[in-house]
């Protein structure tokens, strides 16, 4: 009986040792990839060093922390919009939609809607240049419908009453450009 206890521990001890070696996990293998002189360090491996200053490096101030932390995100903020701006100039540049003045008054001392050229034909149809775009006889420019295309002048009716505007002349009254009147003193 005490042979086959002794026998039976030598036998467990034994299955546990076979156990280890056997099915003992085995190393990662190593990178079979040839090492560089880019890959290698020269001198040894550089140790890491908890709780000390290396060379010139100075520790962050909680201030200097909060500062960088609103630097950085103000520029992010600055990328963004610059992005949309561009993105939406983009958006209207492929639509052929010119960006405008805004909250400027065309109104005073600004001569708008002015005839900058006539193309004129004796047959078909005659266009006008008006503020850089191109407008032909029936076209209505702010509110002043075009009646007749002539060789140096064009006919607009505005309300029932017809007017003649000449070559570098507004479609608008003068009174409505808001000039200047001069008093006499």
């Amino acid at each position: 009986m005490r042979r086959g206890i002794l026998f039976l521990i030598i036998l467990a001890v034994l299955v546990i040792f076979a156990w280890q070696v056997v099915l003992k996990p085995k190393p990662a293998p190593k990178s079979t990839k040839k090492k560089t002189k880019a890959d290698t360090t020269e001198t040894k491996e550089v140790k890491k060093t908890k709780g000390r200053r290396v060379g010139k490096l100075k520790r962050q101030t909680a201030e200097e922390r909060k500062a960088e932390k609103k630097r950085l995100r103000a520029e992010r903020k600055r990328l963004r919009e610059e992005l949309r701006r561009r993105k939406r100039e983009e958006r209207l540049a492929r639509k052929g939609i010119r960006k405008k003045g805004r909250g400027k008054s065309t109104r005073k001392g600004v001569s708008a809607y002015v005839l900058q050229a006539i193309i004129w034909f004796d047959v078909g149809p005659s266009y006008a240049m008006i503020d850089g775009r191109r407008y032909e006889v029936g076209d209505v420019v702010s509110g002043r419908r075009i009646v007749a295309i002539n060789q140096d002048q064009i006919v607009i009716d505005y309300r029932g009453q017809q007017s003649v505007v000449r070559m570098g002349e507004s479609l608008l009254p003068k009174s409505y450009l808001g000039t200047e009147r001069r008093r006499r003193s």
